[in-house]
């Protein structure tokens, strides 16, 4: 009579249990559905208070820390951002995504051996990485490393993607330094067929041709 008891009971706590679980994870869905809309409809004071509603019941809800930096970037509250993303570096130490954050974030704040690290383990495992790869030239910009090794990455780039604007108005401004003007011209012409809408490519060129 005890044994069936003490099994009646078991089963007893462990349906209370599921049903405990089975609310927090109605709760957690809940509240991450109307985080997601606050942060849509841009009411972003609203959709903080629900994510941390979120990281009451699990402290560790990657979604959530994750939609939590994307609503921080958008008030400009870099510093909890950044915060933020240490956390989720720390629950997902394989995110590419967070790396790169993280290492813009300490690009920006000049801290090279931190950026340089992140980037590193990227391009390690994606050597291709454009992204990272541009981070790296800001890596190297900052440790004033030799100007033609930082060309060699823009270059890099464009052999990976040669539509990438960014890296042949980097190599126009590298070349303008060294003098070799017709290379300079040919990269800022190209930046401006790659993007004839941007206004800061048209304005490059047309101060090297008053220049010249």
């Amino acid at each position: 009579m005890n044994h069936r008891l003490h099994n009646i009971a078991a089963v007893f706590f462990c349906l209370i249990l599921l049903a405990g679980c089975a609310s927090d994870e109605s709760k957690l869905a809940s509240f991450m559905d109307e985080a997601q809309g606050f942060y849509d409809t841009a009411e972003y004071e609203k959709a903080v208070i629900q994510i941390k509603n979120v990281l009451q019941i699990k402290p560790a809800h990657e979604p959530a820390l994750s939609l939590l930096v994307e609503t921080y970037l958008k008030q400009g509250n870099g510093q909890d951002a950044f915060k933020t993303l240490l956390r989720l570096e720390q629950i997902n130490p394989e995110n590419i995504d967070y790396k790169m954050q993280l290492a813009s974030f300490f690009l920006l704040g000049k801290k090279k051996a931190e950026a340089q690290k992140r980037v590193a383990q990227i391009l390690e495992k994606e050597p291709d990485n454009i992204k990272a790869l541009y981070l790296k030239t800001g890596v190297m910009t900052l440790d004033r490393e030799d100007i033609n090794l930082v060309a060699d990455e823009y270059k890099k780039i464009l052999t990976l993607d040669p539509q990438q604007a960014r890296a042949h108005q980097a190599l126009a401004r590298i070349f303008a330094v060294q003098n070799k003007l017709d290379q300079t011209e040919a990269h800022l012409i190209k930046a401006v067929e790659i993007e004839p809408e941007k206004i800061a490519h048209a304005s490059a060129l047309h101060r090297f041709y008053m220049s010249r």
